[in-house]
């Protein structure tokens, strides 16, 4: 292999070379890895948790894909795990993990690319499955000690940069044979290029794409999809424009409600109503609350909701013509102050809350508790 120098960081490796001469397979994985483990068994005591990495494999015989590149998911032994029942496992001071006889994976999507057929093929998802294959248990090598390879790349580097050739006795040295660095940042077509290149260079690459002229058919196929990707982001563009005029829209009346209300001070059941109500539109308030009583002053229109509780007494004494009274009163009224937006639309700006009582309230509820609602949804 080539002396190749690269930052820490993500990292693609050659971890496989399949095949004789006009039949080669390479296989290409980059360490950065993603948990794809459901969180409920981050948090429960599961044995496994799931790691995602990126595989990739170059094709040299013309009658396969250029380059096929897989999401592969392997099933990895928790590090944290311990304890009666844990699996036993073999690790060493850096936290490797012993290669198993057999992994679990499966694919969680992919992409290829044909020699002869310029179309992008997605690949389907599959189940959970095990495999004894070394380009598995290599990858999951990858995917499953990420963390002692990124230690490894960080014992060897200076600023923040290392070398193959000092990178690969440290791997060696923690287990992990067999894993050749190679320049960072390749897309799969660049890598398919690099293999050709610096790899295969011994037989020409063939023609990508232009091994055939496309058929009518094919030509008419592209330019739909074409055509099709190009409204997408066309409906996309119109899609953000209009929420960005809504967003605008409802940050202008924002502030014109704010200026509406001015400096007068709000109750705490104010402040919580104007935080949940300001914006909604005259039906959003109908929907949740009811029909209200309606006022309209100048701009403003008021919807009134009130309600209260009266068991107040009075009693005389026919002895002495003395009279008594006994009982109380209470009572509520949230008013929706509405004010046209700047398309018309009347939209809530203040909720006011006035509340009375009077005598003796014992044993009544918060009359205003039925009509402190929320808008619906």
């Amino acid at each position: 292999m080539m002396a190749i120098a690269t930052h820490v960081g993500a990292s693609e490796f050659l971890i496989d070379m399949q095949g004789a001469a006009g039949n080669r397979v390479n296989v290409y994985a980059n360490d950065a890895t993603t948990d794809h483990t459901p969180i409920n068994d981050v948090m429960n005591p599961g044995p496994n948790r799931i790691r995602q990495i990126d595989l990739t494999m170059v094709y040299e015989a013309v009658d396969q894909p250029l380059w096929l590149e897989y999401k592969l998911q392997f099933k990895c032994p928790k590090p944290s795990q311990r304890g009666r029942g844990a699996a036993k496992r073999k690790t060493d001071s850096t936290g490797m993990l012993d290669t198993p006889d057999s992994v679990e994976f499966r694919v969680a999507s992919g992409t290829k690319s044909m020699k002869q057929d310029p179309a992008i093929i997605d690949l389907q998802p599959t189940d959970w499955q095990s495999t004894t294959s070394y380009t598995m248990r290599q990858a999951w090598n990858v995917a499953c000690n990420s963390d002692s390879i990124i230690a490894a790349k960080e014992a060897v580097s200076v600023n923040r940069v290392f070398k193959a050739e000092a990178l690969r006795p440290k791997l060696a040295a923690i287990g992990l044979n067999g894993l050749e660095l190679v320049p960072d940042g390749l897309s799969m077509s660049l890598l398919a290029d690099f293999t050709w290149e610096k790899l295969w260079s011994d037989v020409p690459k063939p023609a990508i794409n232009n091994g055939r002229k496309l058929t009518p058919a094919e030509s008419e196929a592209l330019k739909a999809k074409l055509a099709q990707m190009q409204q997408h982001v066309t409906d996309a563009q119109g899609m953000v424009q209009g929420n960005l005029a809504t967003m605008k829209a409802d940050l202008d009346f924002t502030q014109t409600a704010a200026e509406y209300r001015g400096k007068r001070r709000l109750t705490r059941s104010e402040s919580l109503l104007v935080q949940v109500w300001a914006g909604k539109t005259e039906q959003e308030v109908v929907a949740a609350n009811g029909n209200p009583a309606v006022r309209q002053a100048g701009i403003a229109r008021t919807l009134s909701y009130g309600q209260s509780f009266d068991n107040r007494v009075m009693w005389q004494n026919l002895a002495t013509g003395a009279t008594y009274d006994g009982g109380g009163y209470k009572s509520c009224n949230v008013r929706y102050v509405l004010i046209p937006d700047s398309a018309g639309t009347l939209r809530v700006a203040d909720v006011n809350v006035f509340g009375e009582a009077s005598g003796d309230t014992r044993g009544m509820r918060d009359v205003c508790t039925d009509i402190l609602n929320v808008p619906n949804g």
